[in-house]
């Protein structure tokens, strides 16, 4: 059985667990989230995006839009959030 290596690394999370992530339908974005969400540049692993909520929430699922230039992000105080011009 031959061990394979990841292409790229996406680090910013810092220790948390990365309960969701979503790629963009083109492949060329990657959003996850912690206790944050971030979106990267898929082939680059380049950051684009870091949003932090207030301390009451945390984050429960994103989804990117079919176009990918929106990110939609639920969050336990009951919001989903969109972000545009990604």
């Amino acid at each position: 059985m031959s061990t394979r290596k990841p292409s790229v690394r996406y680090h910013g999370h810092g220790r948390f667990t990365v309960p969701d992530i979503a790629r963009s339908p083109d492949g060329r974005y990657i959003a996850s989230d912690a206790l944050d969400v971030q979106m990267w540049e898929a082939a680059t692993g380049r950051l684009r995006l870091t949003y932090r909520p207030g301390a009451s929430a945390e984050f429960f699922q994103i989804a990117l839009a079919p176009d990918g230039t929106r990110l939609a992000v639920g969050s336990s105080d009951m919001t989903v959030q969109v972000f545009q011009g990604l």
